[in-house]
């Protein structure tokens, strides 16, 4: 059964988190959130994604307000 991209489950959750914070960020940064929801989103259980988002991650991570929302997204991903 296909894991769905929904606020139901955490990695759902974190996504829709940073969507909401990044309302309030500059425009390259919520490029990058945007970006980082749209690969997610159109597969989440792909095992590559962390490769994928890994250099937007670290970006969006220097963020303050995005930085513990980030680190839970990191954990929440799926692995190889």
């Amino acid at each position: 059964m296909k894991k769905h991209f929904d606020a139901r489950t955490k990695l759902g959750r974190y996504v829709f988190q940073m969507l909401d914070v990044s309302v309030k960020l500059k425009p390259d940064m919520r490029e990058r959130v945007v970006r980082v929801h749209n690969l997610i989103a159109a597969d989440p259980d792909d095992a590559s994604l962390k490769f994928k988002l890994k250099s937007d991650l670290d970006t969006l991570a220097r963020e303050p307000r995005l930085s513990a929302i980030v680190r839970m997204l990191w954990k929440e991903l799926p692995s190889t």
